[in-house]
């Protein structure tokens, strides 16, 4: 579960959310919600922050804000034009659910997860989440039917491979490679 300030009614339209540490704002900051892995916002209340105060450690901020800007391209790819002149622009909700949920399990791994280099959606309707570091590429794949399986593309100057299993285990050794804490390509 990740924990965001709600925005306040009276703020601008179009700011931009804040991000940072649970336990740094509670005492200036009344209103949180909190994001489960299926995309459900819930309100949280003062015995619940009070709890979460006590008994765990804040996400780390770029985590925070690497989710946040994934969530953020993906509603902004919600709501493109369906197709263009060359064709289909707009990825499926699908997709886009599927891409969110996966951004979640990598938020919350073990391992940091950074910001992507890029987030699209190809002209199959698939939603693109793209990382690199030096020669190594991480690639998140979603697909724009429903009867396919998302997939994590990754390769280094040598190798490449197409993993299925997006599990938060596999998902956190990807990313400790990526970041180069790892040397050997994963398997």
């Amino acid at each position: 579960m990740i924990v965001v300030e709600r925005e306040p009614e009276t703020r601008r339209r179009g700011a931009q959310p804040y991000i940072g540490s649970l336990q740094e704002n509670l005492s200036t900051v009344p209103s949180y919600v909190a994001i489960n892995a299926a995309g459900h916002v819930m309100g949280i209340g003062d015995d619940l922050i009070r709890l979460i105060r006590n008994y765990s450690e804040p996400a780390p901020r770029g985590q925070l804000a690497a989710y946040s800007e994934v969530i953020r391209s993906l509603e902004t790819l919600r709501n493109v034009p369906e197709s263009d002149d060359l064709g289909r622009v707009r990825p499926s909700q699908h997709a886009i659910v599927t891409a969110s949920k996966v951004a979640f399990r990598m938020a919350g791994s073990s391992a940091e997860m950074p910001l992507p280099e890029d987030i699209s959606a190809d002209r199959d309707g698939a939603v693109r989440i793209l990382w690199e570091r030096d020669d190594r590429t991480l690639e998140l794949v979603c697909p724009f039917e429903a009867g396919e399986r998302a997939y994590m593309y990754y390769s280094d100057a040598s190798q490449y491979r197409i993993a299925h299993d997006l599990s938060s285990q596999r998902l956190a050794r990807l990313l400790c490679w990526l970041k180069a804490k790892s040397n050997e390509f994963p398997k």
